[in-house]
C-alpha cells in the first residue's frame, strides 16, 4: 500500500513539475509538457531514497544549498589560481591529501568528487577500495588539514545532506 502511494505521489509530482514547467515556458504545448515530464523525472531519479517523513522540498533546498556553495568556492578557486599564475609561481606547493570519506553511496562519492575536480586547483585522484578515502591532487598544500576541513564544510557536509 505505501508503494502505490509513493508511486501515486511521484506521478502527481511529475505531472506538477510538466505543468509549471510549461508555464515557465511561456507556451503550453506537448513538447515543453515532455521536457517538463523528463524534467520531473530526472529529479525523482536523483533522489530516490527520500524517506518517509523527510521533507522533499528539504532534499531539493539542500541541492540548491549545494549548488550556490559550489558557484561561491569556483569562483573563490579561480581567483586564487589566477594569482598563483599572475605571481609567477614555478613550483607551487602541491601534493596528495588523503581526505577521509564520511560519504557512503556511490551518488554522494562521486558528486563529492566531481565537486572537487570541477574547482580549479584541485582534482579527485582515485577513492581507496575500501571506499572510506578519496585521494586528491591539490595546489597549494601547505596546511593538508586546512583543505580537509574546507572540503568538509563546503561541500562534504551539503552532499551528505542531499544524497545520504
Amino acid at each position: 500500500m505505501i508503494e502505490v502511494l509513493s508511486m501515486a505521489a511521484s506521478l502527481i509530482f511529475n505531472i506538477f513539475v510538466a505543468l509549471v514547467w510549461t508555464f515557465l515556458k511561456g507556451e503550453f504545448n506537448l513538447v515543453n509538457l515532455v521536457w517538463g515530464y523528463i524534467l520531473g523525472a530526472g529529479v525523482l531519479f536523483l533522489f530516490p531514497k527520500i524517506p518517509p517523513g523527510k521533507m522533499y522540498t528539504k532534499k531539493i533546498l539542500g541541492f540548491i544549498d549545494l549548488a550556490w556553495v559550489f558557484l561561491v568556492e569556483l569562483v573563490k578557486a579561480n581567483i586564487a589560481v589566477l594569482k598563483q599564475v599572475c605571481k609567477g609561481t614555478v613550483n607551487p606547493p602541491s601534493g596528495i591529501v588523503a581526505y577521509p570519506l564520511e560519504v557512503k553511496s556511490d551518488w554522494g562519492i562521486t558528486v563529492l568528487a566531481n565537486l572537487i575536480t570541477l574547482t580549479p586547483g584541485t582534482i579527485s585522484m582515485e577513492v581507496s577500495p575500501d571506499r572510506k578515502t578519496l585521494y586528491i591532487h591539490t595546489l597549494e598544500i601547505e596546511d593538508p588539514q586546512s583543505v580537509i576541513e574546507g572540503i568538509k564544510e563546503s561541500f562534504e557536509k551539503r552532499v551528505l545532506e542531499v544524497f545520504e
